[in-house]
């Protein structure tokens, strides 16, 4: 996996393709050669000697003697036998989503994280809290993403019960690693008002203890993301900015160049056309309001069909 990541860190620098530079404007660019240089074009495989990017666009691609003589003045890059391909496009995800796992507990099981038990996961949650102080006072709640129970020796997801060992009154979400699926204690139930007589959400349910009626802080789809969606609407434009762009910098550490924001809500939205406006963007960013509950964010708008400052 380290091995492959390291070919995929030479991709973020293929953000468009464009027309051919003019060869005196060779001081701006970057010349790549000695990898496995593949282009993507036809059926089969086309590899190249030397590629030549300017200005954020692929401004050459061809023979490395050529390359040279036309952009006497580029930076050289020696790949030394790594492989550089085109970016990547994502085809269904939720960058923002990216963010916030950036920035929350890391739950991740080996090789990507360190848990494999429910204390471990426990103790990395308190970790995190203990380092995190700021953003916890302020959110007022405790965030950990990527736990996944099919990872965990006890095959299974924390119960609220067991979260509440990490604090019983500051609320505790949990995100599952396919983010479908959460945990969390029994003040984050208390605030967002699921109790025994809860009825599980169209598209959701609400795990129960062996009563089949107390709710034991495992929480699918909807469910959940009603919960998490409680969470987001406590970040300011501020907070919203951080995450946006730490989910653009996890994407492009792995070669992609156009993102996608699936099923955002009106403040994700407006976020990432606010960075397009302030320039802030280096991938494309397709962003998909939710089409359930943002109908009035929705009407009136039109569907754009190329990008601007990245964005659509």
């Amino acid at each position: 996996m380290k091995q492959l990541c390291v070919g995929f860190l030479l991709l973020a620098v293929l953000f468009s393709c464009g027309p051919k530079s003019d060869p005196t404007a060779g001081h701006s660019a970057t010349l790549y050669f000695n990898g496995n240089i593949i282009t993507m074009a036809g059926d089969s495989a086309v590899y190249a000697e030397a590629l030549v990017t300017d200005s954020g666009k692929i401004a050459f691609v061809g023979a490395l003697a050529d390359a040279r003589k036309e952009f006497a003045a580029a930076v050289q890059k020696d790949l030394q036998g790594a492989t550089l391909l085109p970016g990547f496009i994502d085809a269904h995800g939720h960058t923002y989503m990216a963010g916030l796992q950036r920035i929350s507990a890391n739950l991740l099981s080996p090789p990507d994280g360190p848990v494999t038990t429910i204390a471990e996961l426990q103790q990395q949650v308190k970790d995190w809290t203990a380092a995190n102080q700021e953003l916890v006072n302020k959110v007022g709640w405790i965030i950990g993403f990527g736990y996944d129970d099919g990872q965990l020796k006890e095959q299974r997801h924390p119960t609220a019960s067991e979260l509440d060992a990490i604090s019983k009154d500051i609320p505790v979400l949990l995100i599952h690693q396919s983010a479908h699926l959460f945990a969390v204690n029994h003040k984050a139930l208390e605030l967002s008002g699921i109790t025994a007589s809860t009825p599980n959400p169209g598209g959701g349910v609400i795990r129960r203890e062996a009563d089949g009626k107390t709710p034991n802080g495992v929480l699918e789809e909807t469910a959940g993301i009603r919960v998490a969606y409680g969470l987001i609407s406590r970040f300011d434009e501020s907070d919203n900015t951080r995450l946006a762009l730490a989910g653009l910098e996890a994407y492009a550490a792995f070669g992609f160049t156009t993102v996608q924001e699936g099923r955002a809500n009106k403040s994700i939205a407006e976020t990432w056309e606010r960075l397009a406006r302030n320039g802030q963007l280096k991938l494309d960013v397709a962003v998909y309001p939710d089409i359930f509950s943002e109908q009035a964010y929705l009407r009136g708008r039109q569907s754009s069909v190329t990008y601007r400052n990245h964005f659509r």
